[in-house]
């Protein structure tokens, strides 16, 4: 099972705000309430990542973690669009458990000196079963595509096709690892034609987005592209599409690149991922 990508999103934060409640960015599938995301079946906490130019820290406001204390994230990615070499909050080693039925609301501080600006907050969150394990099949390999994306500002694109730039052979294949490159966005998630549900729900895996060619993507994880774990599995005749949360409106082309493990060519091997 793969995991989820999430955003909070502030789209004119204030000047010197201090703990300042942020939106939750509507999603396909977690419910949202009072604008802050609502999680009625378990999941766990993998990782947080603040990005705005004038960020300084964060913090989680739940009743059942407030119970215990108040549980902050450091890093301050100080640009409107991840840096090179972006900073995470990582929980990998122990991810705490997100409550059920409790509001789950992410608030955050800078020290903007006038005007106003965009913040964001993207979370990782993960599913009882997901794993950083992942397939080498017949063989792993890296492969390129690019995806013409309509960027909405302040909210997910939608599903966007992929473009490979070489047709792959005919069979079934699981996505290791993902970088995908290009402006005006903080984040990008999957979209699998077929996905294992979880809990009826259908998971969109992602990660923060390079700003420009040669960035470095992080230096927290070795190796950090492959640190996730699956994401998700397709044939050959249905790709995968992608979306990006966009921090200005209009059309952006993304380079992506995937690494992939080849399962085999019958069709029926994708049962193993969408069953």
């Amino acid at each position: 099972m793969s995991y989820h990508t999430l955003v909070y999103n502030l789209a004119a934060a204030g000047v010197n705000i201090t703990n300042t409640d942020m939106l939750a960015a509507t999603d396909t599938e977690v419910s949202i309430r009072n604008s802050h995301y609502i999680f009625t079946e378990r999941y766990r906490l993998l990782a947080a990542s603040a990005i705005g130019v004038s960020v300084t820290r964060g913090r989680f406001q739940v009743p059942k973690w407030n119970a215990i204390g108040e549980f902050t994230f450091m890093n301050a990615n100080r640009a409107l669009t991840p840096p090179s070499n972006p900073q995470w909050d990582l929980y990998l080693a122990a991810p705490p458990e997100i409550p059920q039925n409790e509001e789950f609301q992410v608030q955050m501080s800078n020290n903007l000196g006038a005007a106003t600006e965009q913040e964001s907050v993207v979370l990782q969150c993960a599913p009882d079963d997901w794993t950083q394990n992942i397939d080498r099949g017949e063989m792993v390999l890296q492969i390129r595509a690019t995806a013409a994306v309509t960027n909405i500002l302040n909210a997910w694109s939608g599903p966007t096709a992929l473009t490979l730039s070489q047709s792959l052979r005919g069979g079934v294949y699981a996505v290791i690892g993902t970088v995908v490159q290009g402006a005006n966005a903080v984040a990008w998630r999957w979209i699998f034609p077929r996905n294992k549900m979880y809990h009826g729900r259908r998971l969109r895996p992602g990660g923060l987005v390079q700003t420009a060619l040669g960035d470095v993507v992080c230096n927290q994880v070795d190796p950090w592209v492959l640190g996730w774990g699956v994401k998700g599995a397709f044939h050959t005749f249905e790709l995968p599409q992608i979306e990006t949360f966009g921090t200005a409106a209009g059309a952006t082309t993304y380079q992506v690149f995937l690494w992939l493990a080849r399962i085999g060519e019958d069709q029926s091997l994708l049962q193993r991922y969408t069953g």
